[in-house]
C-alpha cells in the first residue's frame, strides 16, 4: 500500500503543526487519517482545491478555513516504518538431507516408542473416486490496517516557496451576488423534464464559472458506472453520440463520488486519477477541472464536472461552494423523480 507524508497545519494558534507518515490507498485517504489522529475526523476536507507540484506532492487548500495541507508520496527508502530484518544463517541449509537429521534432539530422557506401539486411529471409510471432493476451506481475507506514525518534521522541506496557491484578488460583493442569483434561479428547474433540468443546472454552473466545457454524469444503478446525461462544450455532440462510460471509481468523477468531496484541480494532467479515455477519444485537452458529487442523504446519483476555467485556469474558493450547492439541488431534483 502506498505511503504518504502528511503535513497538517495548526488549526488554532494554541495548537502545533503536525506531520505524519501514513499508509493509505490514496492521498485523500491519507489526509483524512491524519486529521483523524488529531480528532478532526476529516470534517474539514469536503470542498478542496488541489494543486499537484513538480515533486509529486499535493497542496490541498480547504475552501472554508483556508488551511493548506501538504500530502507527498514517499519512497521505501524514505519510509520510517520498521522493515523486516533478514535472517542470517551460520551455514546454508542442506535441503537434500533427510528432514529428521536436521531437527534438534528432543528434550526427553526416553526415546519415542516404535511405530507399532503408537495408538491406532479409528478406521475411516474412504469415499470412492467417483464421489465429489469436499471444497477446501478458503482463508478469510485479512483486513488491511493503515499504519500511522508521527514525524518530528517533514522528511523533505518545502522548497517551492509557500504552500498553496495564489488567489485572485477577492471580490466579496461579487461572490454574494453570484450566490443570491443562484438561490433565486434554481427553482426554475421544477416542472422541467429530466433532460431539460440537467441541462438547466449545467448551463447555470458554466455561466457562473466561465468554463469551456461541462457535463453531468449519472450512475448506473447496477454496475455503478458513470454515464453522460448532459454535455456542453466543443465536443459535446461527439460525446453524446459515442456514449462513453467511466468505470466505477475511476477518474476524477469516480474519485469525488466515492470520497464524497468536491475537488478543484489546477492541472488535471498531473493527477494519476485522471481518466483519459473520454478526452483522448475526442481529441479534447482537459486542463483544469472542478467536480462535485451529486448526492443527498447518502444517495449517490452522479457528478457534475466543469473543465478548463477561463481566463485563469485556477478555480476559486467560492466557486467550489457554488458548484457544490448546484450539485445538491440536482440531487434533490433526481431524488424527487
Amino acid at each position: 500500500m502506498p505511503k504518504y507524508e502528511v503535513h497538517i497545519p495548526a488549526e488554532t494558534s494554541r495548537t502545533l503543526d503536525k506531520t505524519f507518515e501514513i499508509e493509505a490507498e490514496n492521498w485523500m485517504a491519507a489526509l483524512r487519517l491524519g486529521m483523524g489522529q488529531l480528532g478532526e475526523q476529516g470534517s474539514a476536507v469536503q470542498n478542496i482545491l488541489a494543486d499537484i507540484q513538480s515533486d509529486g506532492s499535493v497542496h490541498v487548500t480547504e475552501s472554508r478555513s483556508g488551511r493548506v495541507f501538504r500530502v507527498r508520496p514517499i519512497t521505501a527508502e524514505e519510509s520510517k516504518f520498521a522493515r523486516p530484518k533478514a535472517i542470517l544463517l551460520d551455514k546454508p541449509l542442506n535441503l537434500s538431507a533427510p528432514l529428521r537429521s536436521s531437527l534438534p534432539a528432543l528434550p526427553f530422557s526416553s526415546p519415542l516408542p516404535p511405530p507399532s506401539m503408537h495408538p491406532r486411529a479409528p478406521s475411516v471409510p474412504v469415499a470412492s473416486s467417483s464421489a465429489s471432493p469436499l471444497p477446501l476451506a478458503q482463508p478469510k481475507p485479512q483486513k488491511t490496517i493503515s499504519q500511522i506514525i508521527e514525524l518530528e518534521k517533514p522528511i523533505k522541506p518545502v522548497t517551492s516557496g509557500s504552500i498553496g496557491r495564489v488567489e485572485l484578488p477577492p471580490t466579496q460583493s461579487g461572490e454574494i451576488e453570484v450566490f443570491a442569483d443562484i438561490f433565486e434561479r434554481v427553482i426554475e428547474a421544477s416542472g422541467k423534464s429530466r433532460e431539460e433540468a440537467l441541462y438547466f443546472f449545467l448551463d447555470l454552473a458554466m455561466e457562473k464559472m466561465g468554463v469551456e466545457a461541462g457535463s453531468v454524469l449519472v450512475t448506473d444503478g447496477l454496475s455503478g458506472k458513470l454515464r453522460f446525461a448532459a454535455v456542453r462544450g466543443p465536443r459535446a455532440e461527439e460525446i453524446l453520440k459515442s456514449a462513453p462510460v467511466v468505470p466505477s471509481g475511476e477518474g476524477i468523477v469516480g474519485f469525488c463520488l466515492r470520497e464524497g468531496v468536491s475537488l478543484a484541480l489546477s492541472d488535471i494532467q498531473k493527477d494519476p486519477r485522471f481518466y483519459p479515455g473520454v478526452t483522448e477519444s475526442i481529441s479534447f485537452k482537459a486542463a483544469s477541472v472542478l467536480c462535485a458529487p451529486i448526492a443527498h442523504d447518502g444517495r449517490m446519483f452522479g457528478c457534475i464536472e466543469l473543465l478548463n476555467r477561463r481566463p485563469s485556469p485556477l478555480f476559486q474558493k467560492h466557486e467550489i461552494g457554488v458548484l457544490s450547492y448546484i450539485a445538491d439541488r440536482i440531487a434533490l431534483y433526481l431524488g424527487a423523480l
